[in-house]
This record gives structure tokens, C-alpha cells and sequence, in this order.
């Protein structure tokens, strides 16, 4: 995972929801960071997680660890990214550049991402 164009951001970190798993990252260094991590989530192929997959969209936030909240007008949300997880499970596979979008849906930067699905061996 790969971040970019974040301005003014000093450190960035990342987090999200899938499924029943939490996840959050380490936080980066600077408005480019490179997150080189990869999650494995080990599924049962339930009926319940295929009606997750066909109809939920993974949101990834992404926050500035750097910002003092405490301040007036602070904000510490860069934005989010969504990608439905639909494709992810029908084709097996979604990669790409995606926009970060902030709360006033603008863009604010990139996160460059790899989504896989697969039967375990």
C-alpha cells in the first residue's frame, strides 16, 4: 500500500474494518509514506461472508497522527477511500491508484492498492 499527495501530513496511518477483523497500521513518515505490509484473513466460505463480499464496501480511513486534536478547527481526518468488494470477489482481484476523498469530497491525495481473494492451498 502506497500513499501519496497528502500535503501536509506528517504522520499518517491508516485503518479499516473487514469483515470481523479490525485492522490498523503503523504510522508513516511524511505526505508520501509507503506502507509495504500485507493482511491475510482466513475465511470460512459461509453464505453469510458471500452476501458481505457482494454487497459491503471496504472503507480505509486515513488519519494524521500529527495533528493536536485539542486545538480549535483541528482536523486530524486526511479522508477515505472505498472500494466495493464485490469485484474483489467476483474477479478474484481489484488493484489500483485510488483517490483519498475528505470530508468535504474532495480529493486529498492517492492510496495505491491490491485486494486478493483466494481458497487457501
Amino acid at each position: 500500500m502506497r500513499i501519496t499527495g497528502f500535503g501536509q501530513s506528517k504522520k499518517p496511518f491508516y485503518s479499516f474494518d473487514f469483515y470481523t477483523f479490525e485492522t490498523k497500521s503503523a504510522i508513516g513518515i511524511g505526505p508520501n509514506p509507503q506502507f509495504n505490509e500485507s493482511k491475510q484473513f482466513a475465511i470460512d466460505a459461509t453464505v453469510q461472508f458471500q452476501k458481505y463480499m457482494e454487497t459491503q464496501v471496504l472503507s480505509i480511513d486515513l488519519i494524521d497522527d500529527a495533528v493536536d486534536i485539542s486545538k480549535t478547527a483541528a482536523r486530524d481526518y486526511i479522508g477515505s477511500v472505498r472500494i466495493p468488494l464485490r469485484e474483489a470477489f467476483v474477479k478474484s482481484r481489484v488493484e489500483g491508484t485510488f483517490p483519498v476523498i475528505d470530508e468535504n469530497r474532495e480529493s486529498n491525495g492517492e492510496l495505491t492498492i491490491s485486494i486478493t481473494v483466494s481458497d487457501a492451498p
